[in-house]
C-alpha cells in the first residue's frame, strides 16, 4: 500500500473514528476522484472531535490527497476499512521507521 493518512476523532467518523488498534489497519477512501486504499499511519489533531475546533477527519498526505480528490479542493468523502493486507510477505515483518532510534529503514 502506497497511500497513507492519519485518522482523525471528529464524530462523523463513528466506529472509524480513531484509535490506536486502526494504525496500520487499511481503508478504501473516496473523495470524488479514484477510489483508493491508504494505510492509518497515525491520528491527527489528537483529542478534538470538532472539525470546527480543528478537529480532523481524515488528514490524507500530498499525492493520496491528489488520487482520491481527483484535484478538488473542497471535498466529503467516503472511508470504509477493509481486510487489505498493508504488505505482502510470506513471513513476519517488524520494522523501525526510519527517523527512529534504530538510525536506519532496516527490519527486525
Amino acid at each position: 500500500i502506497s497511500n497513507a493518512l492519519a485518522m482523525g476523532e471528529a464524530t462523523a467518523l463513528e466506529l472509524l473514528a480513531f484509535t490506536n488498534n486502526l494504525c496500520g489497519q487499511v481503508v478504501s477512501v473516496n473523495c470524488g476522484g479514484d477510489t483508493i486504499e491508504a494505510i492509518i499511519a497515525s491520528v491527527c489533531n489528537d483529542g478534538s472531535t470538532n472539525p470546527d475546533d480543528g478537529g480532523c477527519g481524515i488528514d490524507m498526505i500530498d499525492s493520496t490527497y491528489a488520487l482520491a480528490t481527483g484535484g478538488n479542493s473542497s471535498v466529503t468523502c467516503t472511508v470504509e476499512l477493509t481486510d487489505t493486507l498493508p504488505m505482502d510477505s510470506s513471513e513476519m515483518k517488524c520494522f523501525y521507521r526510519p527517523d527512529s532510534a534504530s538510525g536506519d529503514s532496516a527490519y527486525y
